[in-house]
């Protein structure tokens, strides 16, 4: 199958996408020394986890289920390769 323009992966609206990726930042947050709470507040990705709007946060795709994907690949990459914010 062809895909004209950008990919809309992870894009899904089944709950059981949204319930793992939701556990997965908490078990972040519950990590103090998470390498994404440098860069972004606790209490910011906390409002996250308990927004439910089907609107998107940005772009068209963006709704809370796949920026809270995005949060986790930004910890998972800062911490991969030990990005040093000063």
């Amino acid at each position: 199958m062809r895909c004209s323009g950008g990919s809309p992966y992870p894009k899904t609206h089944n709950p059981s996408y949204l319930n793992e990726v939701s556990a997965r930042l908490r078990a972040v947050l519950d990590d103090p020394d998470a390498p994404i709470l440098r860069l972004v507040r606790r209490d910011a990705l906390e409002s996250l986890l308990n927004d439910d709007r089907a609107e998107p946060w940005y772009g068209q795709l963006m709704t809370t289920p796949q920026t809270i994907a995005y949060m986790l690949q930004l910890n998972y990459w800062l911490g991969r390769y030990r990005v040093r914010i000063l």
